[in-house]
């Protein structure tokens, strides 16, 4: 794995930030919404994830999600600000960005 992406899996959930650590009161969180199969099995339905500098890309987010908060082997995409994010997973995303984790949709 990358350095970067190393630096950039540095991140904690909320439930993590709760535990005492003072430091984390300095530090920004992306809030990641979470919906149908892919909140099950997470069993939650939001997730935040620490970031030092308020940013990271949306590979970065999809990694985090399926190595810990059990999406691995899940199909889903990620949509910023109710934009689907298709081919670019190098975007950057933002701690004031709305962030979604959608499943696949079907019906007729």
């Amino acid at each position: 794995m990358r350095e970067s992406m190393r630096d950039e899996m540095r991140m904690m959930t909320h439930s993590e930030q709760i535990s005492g650590d003072r430091s984390v009161n300095q530090k920004q969180f992306i809030r990641v919404r979470l919906f149908a199969s892919a909140r099950e099995a997470a069993g939650r339905k939001d997730i935040e994830i620490r970031s030092d500098s308020g940013k990271m890309t949306a590979e970065g987010i999809r990694r985090y999600l399926v190595e810990h908060h059990g999406l691995k082997g899940a199909t889903f995409v990620i949509a910023v600000n109710h934009m689907v994010i298709s081919g670019e997973s190098s975007k950057i995303v933002t701690c004031n960005d709305e962030v979604a984790v959608i499943p696949p949709v079907c019906g007729g």
